[in-house]
């Protein structure tokens, strides 16, 4: 199993991976305003539901660092929703 670093530094990856792609992804209406996950510094799949979509990544990839953004020009604040990050108490 991967430290909290190691997971944190992995996801980092995915979103510069992510931020690079930006710019092209904004031009593909069938991604424009849908969600992306990114492994490998690869989109590997997309939906417009993110409940859906981070379903299927984990039945495929498992809890592996996966990025999942929604593709629009304005970023959110970032979350980082995992198990393995939250304490308990």
């Amino acid at each position: 199993m991967l430290s909290r670093e190691e997971l944190i530094d992995r996801i980092k990856k995915e979103k510069l991976a992510f931020e690079a792609m930006k710019d092209d992804l904004l031009l593909n209406e069938e991604l424009k305003g849908k969600f992306v996950a990114v492994f490998k510094g690869e989109i590997v799949d997309f939906d417009k539901d993110e409940r859906k979509l981070v379903k299927r990544i984990f039945e495929k990839y498992g809890y592996a660092p996966i990025y999942i953004q929604k593709v629009e020009k304005e970023i959110p604040v970032e979350e980082i929703p995992t198990p393995f990050l939250c304490k308990e108490g």
